[in-house]
């Protein structure tokens, strides 16, 4: 065994170290602080480890980090990060041999060797062990001389305490980006200008020194010192196509009019490429199918693929030019009416480019076509029905069997997404029907939205309340045997819950049977639903338990008190068509849960089936781990089966482009090509904004901005749930929270039914509310009249 100061590494050994061991010395070459330290070379027996401790000793490091270093890792092409072990806040002799010993045999573990394997086609690999004094750290993160989105920014991303936390992706990071002298900062910013304009210049340096765009590890500690962590190449480049657009709708959009209202509801971030290539393509697929059984398009292939549900950096869009051809080849039609179906709202300032009229009597015939799916749901329920009885998947079979069911059963996923929206047409049409005609009567276009919600209260049977009733009965029967399970946190419930055998169980397996396929961010196939994900659920359960005492909020008034108010005023000759669209509302707003909920099982399944295959694939060495399956195509997986191996590399790329992908803001309505937006917070003198009334009720709280689980699980009694949409997944939270707000949205969204349905005042379409309050703030909403006030 050799050792070595890290500051003084012969250059004959640099190539033998490991790329961790050479980045450290490079760094402090290059003149960064570096924290002190050691490294050990060719340990292989138990005296080397006695040597070692003795060298420890001497070097007085206290506290220290102990990191592998293996000859294959951080390397210019591919970094095979995270496949060794680190470990932290080591002291005393024990501890120091424990995680050497960890070390090394990491160089062997399944891990490891499978990404040898896959990647770099080898297994010859050596460990050297890193030994550095440890940062006691106020902050940390990750620099990127290069912006994987911006070749002209930097990007720094941070979090409170130790970067370990970030590079597991245990927490989310605030991200800077610099491009020349202009920052772009978070609010409430962990660092300060003069430390993000140290540390972008620190980038700028590094690049410079190492010779190319560099990824690069590091804390400030508790004297407000910036100290370098570690080094390597920034392996994601767009030469094989992987970028942040690679999966961008190919079509011109210029001119066209592309909106986030809507399809945000089901699809609230970014997406994976299988999702989009599955879930996202049938929904895309029922929505050009409906048209061409409406007769708007001769054929379903007349529209290219995501001509309706549009991609752009993953996140998806409604191409509300797609959908303006119903309003001009379909009689008792016309923009407005799809501008406020999918928007809420008229979008006055984006007049449509390319109208195309069919003739009277084409439009006339095309109404008779269209008539059927706006006048009943019995067709959407029966037809979702029968996709269900038919789709199944024999787990057992080969790989390359299981992978051609799915392919071979891909149709009936696409089937499920088009019976939903002939659900949605129906819903949709009887509410906005019920609306035009109310405008006669009522001037305020909010007062009409209210008392509308209201009428859609109390909806017998409808499938998405009914979870959180469940929910309260599982609550309930955990509570009667585990008194104190109000502290318990998400891993000891799903420990009570395995070991019962008794009513508990019962309670669970009874819920599962009927929900266990739903879930928060149903439509991606990476996220599991609760029934594959116990300790997931628990999470939301445990909201539920929390909030189990409090007496369940009742609404103010009943359906048909809202029906009479609304009839009120109209002409007695005009009271029965206006009652029978409100009665097809509600008729409506029930088929169109009942058919989300199947889809979201037939996207369970084929989750499933992806699963499976991506255990196949790691046994058969040909995925690095499971997760990766969810950055290829459905298209792609099956060349992957065939021996093609660089699609490996492309899905760890896009892997560590998603974040960025899901961080991405964008505004609500665009002409063309949607461009994110940065995420700056609005003008602080400005104390009131106005949404759109979805469930009555007048409430004050403190709000909670809810970007995530984890955020949701901060929810505390009687505080305001703000977030950018919401769907079933995050009722359980609707006990604890006092009132709902959302930028997106509509009075028929899913989650806005569930709240209706407790009566938890709801406002949606609040633009850009999630920038204009923060965390704490006191505020007022009206859900009779849509308006929001901080203080």
């Amino acid at each position: 065994m050799q050792i070595f100061n890290l500051n003084n590494l012969p250059d004959e050994i640099l190539n033998e170290v490991g790329g961790k061991a050479r980045g450290l010395y490079q760094l402090n070459k290059f003149g960064f602080k570096v924290p002190r330290g050691f490294i050990l070379v060719d340990l292989t027996e138990e005296k080397d480890f006695e040597q070692a401790y003795e060298y420890y000793e001497k070097e007085n490091l206290g506290e220290v980090a102990v990191r592998s270093s293996a000859t294959i890792e951080d390397g210019a092409n591919f970094s095979n990060a995270g496949q060794y072990e680190t470990i932290l806040n080591v002291k005393g002799k024990e501890n120091f041999f424990t995680a050497i010993k960890d070390c090394l045999s990491s160089l062997g573990n399944f891990r490891s060797q499978t990404y040898g394997k896959t990647f770099l086609n080898t297994t010859n690999n050596k460990m050297t062990i890193v030994v550095q004094e440890m940062v006691d750290a106020k902050c940390a993160g990750v620099l990127f001389s290069k912006d994987p989105m911006n070749d002209k920014a930097i990007l720094i991303e941070c979090v409170d305490g130790l970067g370990e936390a970030l590079v597991s992706g245990e927490k989310s990071a605030e991200q800077y980006t610099v491009v020349g002298e202009q920052i772009n900062m978070p609010n409430k910013a962990i660092l300060t200008e003069a430390q993000v304009r140290l540390l972008a210049s620190s980038a700028v340096i590094a690049e410079e020194n190492f010779g190319m765009p560099m990824d690069i590890e590091w804390a400030i500690n508790q004297q407000d010192e910036i100290m370098f962590l570690q080094a390597r190449p920034i392996t994601v480049t767009t030469d094989d196509g992987v970028n942040l657009n690679e999966f961008d709708f190919k079509e011109d959009v210029t001119g066209k009019t592309i909106t986030t209202c809507n399809v945000r509801e089901m699809l609230s971030t970014a997406v994976t490429p299988l999702s989009l290539s599955t879930s996202v393509y049938s929904l895309d697929w029922g929505m050009r199918k409906m048209m061409e059984k409406n007769h708007a398009v001769k054929h379903i292939d007349d529209l290219p693929p995501f001509s309706c549900i549009t991609p752009f950096y993953n996140s998806m869009f409604f191409n509300m030019s797609t959908n303006y051809i119903n309003a001009y080849r379909i009689a008792g039609t016309c923009k407005e009416t799809s501008d406020i179906v999918i928007c809420g709202r008229v979008l006055e300032d984006f007049p449509d480019n390319f109208a195309d009229y069919s003739s009277n009597f084409r439009r006339v015939l095309n109404l008779v076509y269209f008539l059927p799916f706006v006048t009943s749901g019995k067709k959407a329920k029966n037809g979702i029905d029968r996709v269900i009885s038919e789709l199944s998947f024999n787990y057992d079979d080969t790989l390359e069997g299981l992978y051609q069911q799915t392919l071979d059963k891909f149709y009936l996923m696409e089937e499920s997404f088009y019976f939903h929206y002939c659900s949605s047409y129906f819903s949709g049409a009887a509410s906005m029907l019920a609306n035009r005609a109310m405008q006669k009567y009522y001037k305020d276009p909010l007062q009409i939205d209210a008392l509308i919600s209201g009428v859609l209260t109390n909806i017998e049977g409808i499938e998405s309340a009914q979870i959180l009733d469940m929910m309260r009965e599982l609550a309930g029967t955990i509570l009667s045997k585990y008194p104190d399970a109000k502290t318990y946190d998400k891993n000891r419930l799903a420990e009570i819950i395995e070991s019962d055998d008794g009513d508990i169980k019962a309670s669970y397996d009874h819920f599962m049977k009927i929900n266990g396929h739903r879930g928060i961010n149903e439509t991606e196939m990476r996220v599991d639903c609760w029934a594959d994900n116990l300790t997931s659920f628990c999470d939301s359960l445990r909201g539920v338990i929390i909030s189990y005492d409090k007496e369940e909020k009742k609404v103010n008034k009943n359906w048909t008190d809202y029906m009479q108010e609304i009839l009120a005023p109209i002409k007695k000759s005009k009271r029965k068509s206006l009652k029978n669209q409100l009665l097809k509302a509600r008729s409506g707003a029930w088929h169109r849960e009942y058919t989300k909920s199947r889809c979201i099982l037939t996207v369970c399944m084929f989750r499933r089936a992806y699963r499976r295959i991506a255990e196949m694939l790691v046994a058969k060495e040909l995925l690095a781990d499971k997760d990766l399956i969810y950055f290829l195509t459905k298209e792609e997986i099956g060349e992957l089966i065939k021996g093609d191996k660089t699609l490996v590399k492309k899905a760890m790329k896009r892997r560590r482009l998603y974040p960025i992908q899901c961080s991405l803001k964008f505004e609500e309505v665009y002409s063309g090509k949607p461009v994110p937006i940065e995420n700056k917070p609005t003008d602080g003198s400005v104390t009131s904004f106005q949404g759109l009334p979805a469930s009555p009720g007048v409430v004050m709280g403190k709000a909670r901005i809810i970007r995530s689980i984890e955020d949701a699980n901060k929810l505390e009694e009687g505080e305001i749930m703000v977030a950018s949409c919401t769907d079933v997944g995050w009722t359980p939270y609707y006990c604890l929270a006092s009132g709902l707000i959302t930028e997106i949205g509509s009075c028929l969204s899913h989650g806005v039914v569930v709240a209706r349905e407790y009566g938890l005042p709801t406002i949606v379409n609040a633009v850009n509310i999630m920038n204009s309050i923060h965390d704490g703030d006191m505020i007022t909403m009206d859900g009779n009249k849509g308006t929001i006030s901080i203080g």
